[in-house]
């Protein structure tokens, strides 16, 4: 590690994760902590988060862990205040939040597309909301939105909520860069493909992607992937440390894809890219 985040304050959305795996948001919170930042790690599950406040005390790393529905605003204002008061700022937002239903149109409930919408997209929206004029003052500040190649290509299985919520987030991170790079702020999206998280394996269309036995601890090999294997929710950590860094201080409104090959694969392969070959 070369401290590249040292003096930061990271306010890690989505942190929490299950024992049996590392998360994304787990993964950033610690490598983050790594470059010397100093985490504020939020999530709504308190065994979840303990499991990253672990991962980083087996470190030798400090975290503050705060306890949060990120879909109320006020606990989301609440968060944001507690982070600012205690720590001094917000100088890294990440919003590493997020669900999916299975269905399209016709199988999804309007409370599950509610839901959905909520947890994927209006978490990141508060979260801005509320952490936006610490960074204005500040005249600086890296938020980071943990997206997916879901947002940008039909991987097979319908998944509706969970692409359409993407996608705008995917949209809302270009906005939000645009309307914020006077002040200061960039504001850039992470797209990760198949990767070996317990959010992935709880969904049926990533254990189809791999004839074998899923652990955590292994590399998976997929012939989906063109590198040949999911990737690591610490191949996302590395991502996110770059953007939130000086060494991407010329990069906002990005879309920043981590998928081994895969959406260029599947695009080049779809009947109608063949069709127009």
């Amino acid at each position: 590690m070369t401290g590249r985040l040292t003096g930061k304050v990271a306010f890690v959305a989505g942190a929490g994760s299950a024992a049996e795996g590392v998360s994304n948001g787990m993964a950033c919170a610690v490598q983050y902590a790594r470059e010397g930042a100093r985490i504020f790690a939020v999530d709504r599950d308190e065994a979840a988060l303990q499991v990253t406040i672990d991962a980083l005390g087996d470190e030798g790393l400090g975290g503050a862990a705060h306890i949060a529905d990120m879909t109320q605003e006020a606990e989301v204002e609440g968060a944001v205040a507690r982070c600012v008061n205690e720590l001094g700022g917000v100088d890294v937002l990440h919003n590493n939040i997020g669900t999916a239903t299975p269905g399209g149109p016709v199988e999804t409930s309007e409370e599950d597309w509610d839901r959905v919408i909520a947890i994927n997209l209006t978490t990141a929206f508060l979260a801005c909301k509320y952490a936006l004029p610490t960074m204005i003052k500040q005249g600086s500040g890296a938020i980071i939105n943990i997206s997916s190649v879901a947002s940008l290509i039909y991987g097979g299985q319908a998944y509706l909520n969970y692409a359409g919520s993407k996608a705008a987030l995917d949209q809302m991170t270009q906005a939000v860069a645009l309307e914020n790079a006077a002040h200061g702020v960039r504001c850039n999206a992470i797209l990760p493909g198949l990767l070996a998280t317990p959010f992935a394996f709880s969904a049926p269309s990533v254990v189809a992607a791999t004839a074998k036995t899923i652990d955590p601890n292994e590399t998976i090999e997929s012939d989906l992937v063109p590198l040949g294997h999911f990737g690591s929710p610490w191949d996302i950590a590395d991502a996110a440390v770059f953007l939130a860094s000086d060494d991407a201080g010329f990069i906002t409104g990005t879309s920043l894809v981590v998928d081994g090959g895969m959406v260029n694969t599947i695009t080049a392969t779809h009947p109608a890219a063949r069709a127009s070959a």
